[in-house]
């Protein structure tokens, strides 16, 4: 890989973070007029894509260290003689919830969609010109 400057390093770090390439060359210190275009032209170099790639798999390998590391230390807590029934009971929730073994309620709100009136365009017109045609023989004088 070829050595890339301060600047494109930083461009690199940025965009890791939102993956947005002009807001990125904004923040790695690269002109706000020409940070689109300078992003765009960034990205399409192969040591750029590269370094980029190299950073997201040593963030994949760190996570999930931190990850196997918890369910270690849940692990010893849990299979401990000398830790106390509670402090072993929540290292087993953990564990659990690490498993997707429990699900939080979860709310929703909105409008739902309850008939096909409210979901097909196509039915939504079928009913419109039933109403238009009923409209239009109760009052044939109206166009």
């Amino acid at each position: 890989m070829g050595e890339l400057n301060p600047k494109q390093k930083a461009f690199c770090e940025e965009y890791i973070l939102d993956n947005n390439a002009a807001q990125s060359a904004i923040r790695a210190g690269y002109s706000e007029k020409t940070a689109r275009a300078i992003g765009a032209k960034l990205l399409t170099k192969v040591d750029i894509r590269n370094y980029i790639a190299l950073m997201r798999n040593v963030i994949i390998r760190d996570k999930d260290k931190i990850i196997n590391d918890n369910i270690e230390f849940w692990r010893k807590i849990r299979d401990s003689a000398t830790e106390e029934t509670k402090d072993q009971l929540k290292a087993s929730e953990m564990m659990g919830r690490y498993a997707g073994m429990f699900t939080d309620k979860i709310e929703l709100s909105g409008a739902v969609a309850t008939s096909a009136i409210e979901t097909d365009p196509a039915a939504r017109l079928a009913m419109a010109t039933e109403i238009y045609n009923k409209a239009k023989q109760t009052n044939p004088d109206k166009k």
